[in-house]
């Protein structure tokens, strides 16, 4: 069932759209051609246009979900810093 049958081709079972990802394409740049075309495999190509692998769509999303992660904590620490400071402004100017 999941593996193509000899007597197909694979233009049977792509898609007409082909959206193609260069290796220095950037994460946004790649989701958002993939989303236009609504196509959810990639063919990752070198400069040389050779095949270097396939991105998922899922992959891409991993990615972008740990970016924003990364930045929620950032985010979190710098407003908890914050805080601190708002809570006791003199706190620095009165140290001893």
């Amino acid at each position: 069932m999941g593996i193509m049958n000899a007597n197909r081709n694979s233009h049977s079972v792509m898609s007409g759209d082909l959206v193609t990802a260069r290796v220095e394409d950037e994460v946004a740049d790649v989701l958002r051609a993939m989303c236009a075309k609504g196509v959810r495999r990639a063919p990752i190509v070198d400069r040389q246009r050779q095949l270097r692998g396939i991105v998922l769509v899922d992959d891409l999303i991993a990615v972008i979900a740990t970016e924003l992660m990364q930045l929620a904590r950032l985010i979190r620490r710098e407003q908890s810093q914050e805080l601190k400071k708002t809570e006791h402004p003199f706190q620095d100017e009165f140290a001893t």
